[in-house]
């Protein structure tokens, strides 16, 4: 299974300034990080004979994080084109999950946490500003949500709550690399 990690880039001045308080508040210019599916067909970009209008290129398949934005609380599965709002902003690591075994897992994690989705864990967030935590084991936040999954698929090691830039220099250093959707 083909799947991409994006991770979220902060920028100062936007207006989004929980993004820019996760990006400090964890040193990582990476504010949320997601799961990148590609649709049935395997795609993660509509192509041009798959267009009426040639210009209609958009994002194909689902996301899965865990969020707090507009009417999302918790764990999700999102439309790629209703996350992916400025190319710019995101960059990716694409994996291959190749053992069945480690696809189902990481699948099953992510849709049983969907659907049995209890919000976003805010208290979570207190890990990376605080000495004390006590972490909150029915939410998570996106890149706990993310990690773990990727630990099922027997891309990384070590379960628990990362940052994005956490989770981004733990693919780094097993070899991925990094990838800019702005220049697709």
């Amino acid at each position: 299974m083909r799947l991409r990690v994006l991770f979220y880039k902060s920028k100062w001045g936007d207006g989004h300034w929980i993004d820019n308080i996760i990006s400090l508040w964890t040193r990582s210019e990476y504010s949320h990080v997601e799961m990148w599916l590609p649709d049935d067909m395997g795609f993660f970009f509509r192509v041009a004979s798959q267009c009426v209008d040639l210009a209609d290129t958009g994002h194909r398949g689902t996301c899965w994080t865990s969020t707090m934005r507009g009417d999302d609380n918790g764990t999700v599965s999102r439309d790629a084109s209703g996350v992916i709002k400025d190319s710019k902003r995101w960059e990716y690591i694409e994996v291959e999950i190749t053992g069945e075994d480690e696809t189902n897992y990481l699948m099953n994690y992510m849709q049983r946490k969907v659907a049995h989705n209890k919000g976003y864990s805010k208290w979570d967030l207190m890990k990376f500003v605080s000495p004390v935590h006590f972490p909150d084991n029915d939410r998570q936040i996106c890149s706990e949500f993310c990690n773990d999954a990727l630990v099922l698929g027997g891309v990384v090691d070590g379960l628990g709550i990362v940052s994005p830039g956490q989770l981004f220099k733990k693919l780094t250093e097993k070899g991925y690399k990094k990838e800019s959707l702005a220049i697709i």
